[in-house]
């Protein structure tokens, strides 16, 4: 029996080899917050009859299924390989750095076809008992990345699903000895690409990519369940830079004008091996920043929050990168 609380959950996944397939969870992680839910279209008949007061329960239909999750964990130095190419898409296999053991798994935005997981929950309930709430055919559509100095790299994954199930058997958890990602580990980049220099006076970070699918390619034949998604609209990238004030050659000059520069927001943590350590990078080649002009909110010293856009630079495509332990993802 497990802890009846929160205590007692679990977060596994696992990639699929055919979208909406189950494959049961091989690789666990340390989360905050997580949720599988079942979702559904559901139509009630309208026809009238004599002595009818209300609607027909007989006539209440479910016309189609599917599922959805929601994860939030902070980030850690091992074992979200399948998640972030969920997220990327494409084929991506580890490469050793020097003698190891440091690998580095390079994501950059491709397409997402082929590309999907299963996740599964276990919730326990009051006495202990858990229940595995499973979702098949996930395909990730938005994540979200934030750190502050003083605070952990956290990352949000909202997921889309074909199908959720209760049937599947829970999988034996099984945790791998990890670190968080930090932002005493944390650098931010600017400039031409691929040639970026440190950013002074930087507070918090965050990126959120956005891979739109169309998620309720619902047609008849297939007894309510969705089709394979695929892209179906550009991604859309923004970060957000809180920093202080240093002058407008920064952020603001950027913001007055259209011209791109390259962002790199980087995490380096343990030593690995003698030149390679934990790694966390999310490299955006040309960014415009939104309109802005700082201002004076007050006698303290000046910061502002900047908003910036991913913008094709028809070359460079964005890609996060890791450097671990891990062989394989």
């Amino acid at each position: 029996m497990a802890i009846g609380s929160g205590l007692g959950s679990q977060l596994g996944f696992s990639a699929e080899t055919t979208y909406g397939t189950f494959v049961a969870p091989a690789k666990f992680t340390r989360a905050t917050a997580y949720m599988v839910e079942r979702t559904a279209s559901r139509q009630q008949g309208s026809g009238i009859s004599t002595g009818q007061f209300g609607p027909l329960a007989s006539q209440y239909v479910e016309t189609t299924t599917g599922a959805a999750a929601s994860l939030a964990f902070d980030v850690q130095n091992r074992g979200l390989g399948v998640l972030l190419n969920t997220l990327m898409g494409g084929t991506v296999t580890p490469a050793i750095q020097g003698a190891g053991p440091a690998y580095l798994a390079a994501f950059p935005l491709a397409d997402t076809l082929g590309k999907s997981c299963t996740v599964q929950v276990g919730v326990p309930n009051r006495a202990g008992t858990v229940t595995a709430h499973s979702l098949s055919g996930g395909k990730i559509v938005s994540a979200d990345f934030s750190c502050a100095v003083d605070g952990i790299l956290t990352a949000s994954m909202e997921v889309d699903g074909k199908t959720f199930s209760k049937a599947e058997s829970l999988a034996t958890a099984s945790y791998t000895s990890t670190a968080v990602f930090n932002g005493s580990q944390m650098t931010l980049k600017m400039g031409t690409y691929a040639s970026e220099a440190a950013v002074s006076g930087v507070r918090a970070v965050s990126v959120k990519i956005a891979r739109p699918h169309d998620t309720g390619d619902y047609t008849a034949g297939n007894a309510g369940a969705k089709s394979v998604p695929v892209l179906n609209g550009w991604t859309d990238i923004v970060a957000t830079v809180e920093a202080d004030y240093l002058g407008t050659t920064q952020f603001q000059d950027f913001a007055h004008g259209t011209t791109a520069t390259s962002f790199v927001w980087e995490f380096t943590g343990a030593l690995l091996n003698a030149t390679y350590y934990d790694t966390f990078r999310i490299t955006l080649p040309s960014v415009t920043v939104e309109p802005g002009t700082q201002g004076v909110s007050g006698p303290g010293e000046l910061t502002n929050t900047w908003t910036m856009t991913w913008r094709y630079d028809g070359t460079n495509l964005p890609k996060i990168e890791t450097i671990c332990a891990d062989t394989a993802l």
